[in-house]
């Protein structure tokens, strides 16, 4: 048993090392998309165009930061899933699903062994 939690520990660690580099990854190449040079909301924060109530970037609450925001396709797939919450919590189903049958696999699993 004590080998298995190894292996299982060993794939944990290299799964999570695996996500933080792909995070990184789209984050170099997607920075645009990601936050970076632009931020919507109530405080947005960042490098090139913020709009918002408390904004801080180069360009603030302008009419060139309001044609940014506008060209960037994630502004309005977030606006159109804080619309809609039903797609949010579409959007996570899969993940619930997930938890619980793994949860479901291992009652079955103490069953057994017990």
């Amino acid at each position: 048993m004590q080998k298995e939690a190894v292996v299982w520990s060993t794939l944990s660690i290299i799964a999570l090392l695996g996500g933080i580099g792909l995070l990184l990854a789209l984050f170099g190449r997607y920075s645009d998309v990601l936050g970076w040079h632009a931020a919507e909301g109530g405080m947005a924060v960042a490098r090139d165009f913020a709009l918002g109530e408390s904004a801080y970037a180069a360009h603030t609450n302008d009419d060139t930061t309001r044609q940014a925001i506008a060209a960037i396709p994630f502004f309005d797939y977030a606006n159109t899933i804080l619309r809609y919450p039903i797609l949010f919590s579409v959007a996570w189903l899969p993940l619930v699903l997930t938890i619980w049958q793994a949860q479901r696999a291992r009652r079955v699993l103490r069953k057994k062994l017990a």
